[in-house]
């Protein structure tokens, strides 16, 4: 390209209305010198009276026998003289008139056309020869299994809309047809204001605002009113059985679904793509390949105008019937339940959005495109949010519209029966295959309860999963958690780390996805997906846009459900830990807690590190590390949660999807005995190279469940922190170190309360002195109404901060179900706070700080 030459903008469709009424859709193609015209009626057999059944599908035979101007068998001899190609064809809902030609048969063509839907001649004769041919086509189709097939579903399928009868007509109604009867109708239909002209091709838009502007000089008639009879919801199933002479049993499966307008047709294309369209679908590789209990199966939706039809439609040696119906359901509702692989519906989006790309290689599939659109919807530009919500499509749509379309209520079934075999199967018996396969690919749903007071829902499904959701739409997110009861807990001291490796691995690989796909996914959609461990727990959660729930969530639950622990990875995660450990040899402040919990607990797993050790982590190998998380997994100890911009309702839907089938698989792990009580100081001390002395003063402490343990943070809050005692004695008045404070953790087994001071090695019994007499003072009831007052505000307050996320609120209702306190114990934190009284935090002090037995631990010079 030279700097002078400047790039040719793509040319655009363009649409305008003449003085008469028609509508014109125009787009400039330069790439073939060819033309497409296409004029698209508005009328379709679902408009024909009763007596008229057909009459739409004889103009069509009709429009092209000659005019005014041309004779019998000129319009065609003229395009293909030309070069050119001509057709029709007859909807429920449309006609349609096509030429291609040549583009410097342009005025021809054009001309071609306005003169046939315009000025038809209707010779008598012509029409009498005309209708002889169309009894002649019905008698074929009647011939054809496929089409008895098609025309007695579409009667059963629609007890009072007009699509249930046939496009065709019958013979009786052909026979019947005068010429007053098809010119009658023709007035009424075929009017400038019911017609869309559509031009794609090789020429330019002046021509063609010219030249239809003289070419269509029909006067205006409004078309009358559509009245069509509306189709009622269907309630219960259908069949039919017909005895036929067929050699092969042709049975449909098929159920209501919308209009072309509803939001939800490209789910039910994409999955009629995946249930039967290619060698690959599920239906044709299950029914066809592997059990060839078929000969040909196929799946299609059949959207129109007003209603549609989702079909399912297999050819099959009648001995197979049964079996292969049973399994044919079985397959078709499963896929609402059995959770859509993400390469399957990457793969319906391409073949889909390629069968669009290919249409519109030609003049004529541009031109299809704009006129069935615009027929159908009332604009041509519907296809760009059509294929945009086909490129936007997601897991979670394709399974909420088989939920909600591919149901047995609904089901409307079709058998043509050799008359060869015999008796014919009753349609009742097999509608009841249907309904049984039903059950048999969707578990029953777990009732969803109503919302508590803060809005939040909690449910258990049926293998004791407790699921919670609380919605919050105030921004497009979700938080979604899981945990297992699980954590240091249950180690001892050879797998010590078990369950922090494990963490660690969760998200690096699973069934479906390698660890580079999961993190390429999770990044693809602005998540975060991470596992999590502690001393009672073993958990994954994940976050991400609204929008991509159900993807985000699949790839969740495929990293809980079936991670795979690859070699190399666990290799390189113990070799990361190592390099922790070692690390922890420059903390002293992390050396005195390790020191701490090792002479608190001398016999419950609390004293171990929760990374392990080197030693411990060497014997944790890939099979170890599954036959551990088999263990762990259990449902009935495995609480998940999801926060944020979701319907409680299809929160438990997706839930129960991916988590409804899960089994206890092996013997769950026993609670780890007892801790001895401290009958005397326990003290230790750890030589290190360093300038400060870290010292830590602890008791046993509470459970999760303990009712004293709101007590005892008000009693935290009252020494810790900057405001606390402990700071204001200690660093600012003595002046003794630069960090102090006091802390307390509680567990499923009793946890602790601490003291921490880091000073200098000159001051460490003054240090020691100085928490002792705090606590002492305490003990002695030295305590102000004002500083319970003050502590409970500080807590509360802190408390409201902390929940500001959907991450953070699902992480506490996560914690607070799972460890048995309450799943909304977050919310209910600040009354239980207020209600707690200076008596209650001098009691609590006197039942855990006992000044004769407590564990010392020194790490320092």
């Amino acid at each position: 390209m030279t700097d002078t030459q400047t790039p040719q903008a793509t040319p655009q469709p363009v649409e305008w209305t003449t003085d008469n009424g028609l509508t014109v859709i125009f787009l400039e193609d330069r790439f073939a010198p060819v033309v497409a015209f296409q004029m698209w009626m508005g009328v379709g057999s679902a408009d024909e009276r009763p007596e008229e059944a057909g009459l739409a599908h004889v103009l069509e035979h009709m429009l092209f026998k000659g005019t005014d101007r041309r004779g019998v068998g000129e319009i065609a001899r003229d395009v293909e003289g030309a070069g050119g190609d001509i057709n029709a064809w007859t909807s429920h809902d449309e006609t349609v008139y096509h030429l291609v030609m040549p583009s410097a048969e342009f005025d021809r063509g054009l001309d071609i056309l306005a003169d046939a839907v315009q000025h038809s001649a209707f010779d008598p004769d012509e029409l009498a020869n005309e209708l002889e041919v169309i009894r002649e086509e019905i008698k074929r189709g009647k011939d054809s299994p496929q089409r008895r097939l098609s025309e007695e579903l579409f009667r059963l399928a629609f007890s009072t809309h007009p699509y249930r009868n046939p496009i065709i007509g019958s013979d009786e109604s052909v026979r019947s047809f005068t010429r007053e009867a098809v010119h009658g109708f023709y007035r009424r239909w075929y009017t400038p204001p019911n017609m869309t002209l559509v031009v794609v091709g090789d020429a330019d838009e002046a021509t063609v605002r010219r030249e239809t502007a003289r070419l269509f000089d029909q006067a205006v008639r409004n078309p009358p009113e559509r009245i069509q009879a509306e189709e009622p919801p269907q309630t219960k199933p259908r069949g039919l059985v017909l005895p036929e002479d067929v050699k092969q049993s042709h049975l449909a499966l098929c159920f209501p679904i919308p209009s072309i307008n509803i939001d939800e047709i490209p789910a039910l294309e994409a999955l009629a793509v995946i249930l039967g369209q290619g060698d690959s679908s599920r239906l044709t590789r299950i029914l066809q390949r592997e059990h060839e209990l078929v000969t040909d199966i196929y799946a299609y939706p059949y959207p129109a105008k007003t209603a549609g039809l989702f079909m399912v439609e297999a050819e099959l040696v009648s001995e197979n019937l049964e079996t292969a119906l049973e399994r044919m359901a079985v397959e078709t509702f499963r896929i609402a339940t059995d959770g859509i692989d993400e390469a399957e519906l990457t793969k319906a989006k391409t073949i889909l959005e390629n069968e669009a790309i290919f249409q519109a290689q030609t003049v004529q599939g541009k031109a299809r495109r704009f006129g069935y659109f615009k027929t159908h919807t009332g604009d041509w530009r519907f296809f760009e949010r059509y294929m945009t919500r086909v490129r936007d499509l997601s897991v979670g749509d394709l399974e909420k519209a088989a939920q909600r379309y591919l149901k047995a209520a609904t089901a409307n079934l079709a058998l043509l029966w050799p008359r060869e075999k015999g008796d014919a199967p009753n349609a009742e018996n097999l509608l009841a295959l249907v309904a049984q396969a039903e059950q048999t690919a969707r578990p029953a749903y777990t009732p969803i309860p109503k919302a508590d007071a803060f809005g939040i829902v909690r449910a258990e499904l049926p293998n004791g999963i407790r699921v919670i959701v609380k919605p919050n739409h105030a921004a497009p997110l979700v938080s979604f958690q899981a945990a297992l009861l699980g954590g240091l807990r249950y180690e001892h001291e050879a797998p010590n780390g078990l369950f922090n490796l494990t963490a660690r691995l969760l998200t690096l690989g699973n069934a479906r996805m390698s660890a580079a796909e999961i993190a390429e996914a999770v990044d693809g959609m602005g998540g975060g997906l991470s596992g999590f461990s502690g001393r009672n727990t073993l958990g994954i959660k994940g976050s991400c846009i609204s929008r991509d729930l159900d993807r985000g969530f699949a790839i969740f639950a495929d990293c809980l459900l079936t991670p795979t622990f690859p070699d190399r990875d666990v290799e390189r995660e113990i070799m990361l830990i190592k390099e922790e450990l070692n690390a922890q040899d420059e903390q002293p402040a992390r050396l005195a807690f390790d020191l701490f919990h090792e002479t608190l607990y001398r016999t419950h797993p609390f004293r171990l590190n929760l990374l392990g050790t080197a030693d411990s982590l060497d014997t944790l190998t890939p099979a170890v590390l599954a036959e551990n998380f088999t263990r762990s997994l259990q449902p009935d100890r495995l609480v998940l949660t999801l926060v944020g911009d979701v319907d409680p309702t299809e929160a438990l839907r997706l839930v129960e999807r991916r988590f409804g089938k899960l089994e206890s698989t092996a013997t769950a792990f026993a609670d780890p005995p007892a801790e001895p009580p401290l009958d005397a100081p326990r003290e230790a001390k750890r030589s290190l190279d360093k300038q400060q002395t870290h010292l830590i003063l602890g008791f046993p402490g509470l459970t999760f469940g303990d009712n004293d343990r709101h007590a005892l943070s008000v009693l935290n809050a009252i020494l810790s922190g900057q405001g606390g005692r402990l700071f204001l004695q200690l660093r600012d008045r003595q002046s003794l170190c630069y960090s102090v404070s006091s802390l307390h953790l509680e567990s499923l087994d009793p946890g602790y309360f601490a003291v921490y001071i880091g000073t200098s090695p000159d001051k460490r019994q003054t240090a020691v002195d100085g928490m002792l007499g705090e606590l002492a003072r305490i003990l002695e009831g030295d305590l102000a109404d004002e500083e319970v007052q003050h502590a409970k505000r500080l807590l509360i307050g802190t408390n409201a901060i902390s929940l500001q996320t959907n991450g953070s609120q699902a992480g506490q209702i996560l914690l607070n179900e799972l460890y048995d306190v309450g799943y909304d114990a977050h919310l209910t934190y600040p009354d239980a706070i207020a209600a707690v009284t200076r008596e209650d935090v001098l009691s609590v002090a006197k039942r855990l700080i006992t000044l004769d037995r407590y564990a010392l631990v020194e790490v320092g010079p």
